[in-house]
């Protein structure tokens, strides 16, 4: 999937109050794109990725990530 069709892959994720809804957006061997749609309330349990790189791009909103025992609220 192209990332120009973002708008049809999230265009129905609308959780409600608390709750997290996501779309995979590009799938390879080596890449995964997704993206997550929290709604007030809504948290991602703590996870890793030992491997791999996180890249946050926030469209709307300010989401609040823990590393390590330190929060930092991001911003679109």
């Amino acid at each position: 999937m192209m990332l120009d069709r973002y708008a049809d892959a999230v265009g129905d994720l609308d959780p409600a109050d608390g709750e997290v809804a996501t779309a995979e957006l590009v799938v390879t061997d080596d890449v995964l794109v997704k993206a997550f749609v929290l709604a007030p309330g809504g948290e991602i349990d703590a996870h890793e990725h030992a491997d791999a790189t996180n890249v946050f791009h926030v469209l709307e909103g300010e989401p609040t990530v823990i590393r390590d025992g330190e929060s930092e609220r991001l911003a679109a």
